[in-house]
């Protein structure tokens, strides 16, 4: 029986992933089966709002699509979304500014807040290194425990979280040696200016968050240029990406599309 005859998406939910979340492809049966049930719990729970756009399904599949991907290895699937109640789609690049975490009648809850276009051009550039939903669902998992300070501690056990410290701190930036290259690679003068006499110009959240793209997107210069925070991801989120860079699935593929020519000609010969 194929992947497609035991998926329990929809057919066209499927084609979306196949077109818009390149890791799939890298899954194996039991991951995929894995990741399809955590993505039909997260939309069951999540809603999407747009703002001046339409909400589809290929925007719901493609965000849920590449949130999940953060959660393969946890074993409480989309439980570490729970809090996450909305999330916000603008047209565009255009981003309306507004709080992450927000409580309502004494329930803290999370919205998550996302301009399409940026999402697509992640997607379609994940050479790049760099995923908008990726840096702000990392965001979600940091504030968990409702506070946005660059430690997701409900996902640590508390010998991790003190490892964790040695690094996500700004002395693994400011006194180190490659300290300025590794600032320079996640890209935080987005943020902040860089001062090495100010440790307040480091800003934590956005370093995890930016640390969690380049872990999934571009795990071999991260593990390069700062080896000790992609010893923490791997801690964190298990999925040991480095090695799924140096072995890529490309049979899978290759089958996927054979299906796909396959359930064509069946059509055809049918109609």
């Amino acid at each position: 029986m194929s992947n497609m005859q035991k998926s329990i998406l929809k057919p066209e939910w499927k084609d979306i992933i196949r077109k818009n979340c390149h890791f799939y492809y890298d899954y194996n049966d039991s991951d995929r089966s894995w990741f399809e049930q955590i993505l039909i719990s997260f939309l069951r729970d999540t809603e999407f709002f747009g703002h001046r756009i339409t909400i589809t399904d290929e925007i719901k599949i493609t965000i849920g699509g590449w949130a999940v991907r953060m959660l393969m290895k946890l074993k409480s699937g989309s439980f570490y979304y729970s809090h996450v109640k909305v999330v916000k789609v603008y047209p565009g690049h255009d981003l309306k500014s507004g709080a992450l975490g927000e409580m309502e009648n004494g329930i803290f809850y999370c919205q998550i807040c996302l301009a399409w276009d940026d999402v697509k051009k992640s997607i379609s550039n994940h050479e790049m290194g760099s995923n908008t939903v990726l840096h702000e669902f990392a965001h979600a998992l940091d504030q968990m425990d409702r506070a946005m300070n660059g430690v997701p501690a409900m996902l640590l056990r508390e010998c991790e979280i003190k490892q964790w410290k040695t690094v996500f701190t700004p002395d693994y930036i400011l006194n180190n040696s490659k300290g300025k290259a590794i600032w320079d690679y996640l890209g935080l003068s987005r943020w902040k200016e860089y001062d090495p006499g100010n440790s307040s110009c480091v800003d934590l959240p956005e370093m995890f968050s930016v640390a969690t793209e380049k872990y999934f997107e571009d795990a071999e210069r991260l593990n390069r240029v700062a080896p000790e925070m992609y010893e923490q991801m791997n801690i964190l989120y298990k999925q040991d990406t480095l090695s799924s860079v140096q072995s890529p699935v490309y049979f899978d593929r290759f089958l996927d599309v054979f299906e796909k020519i396959w359930d064509f000609f069946k059509k055809l010969k049918i109609g």
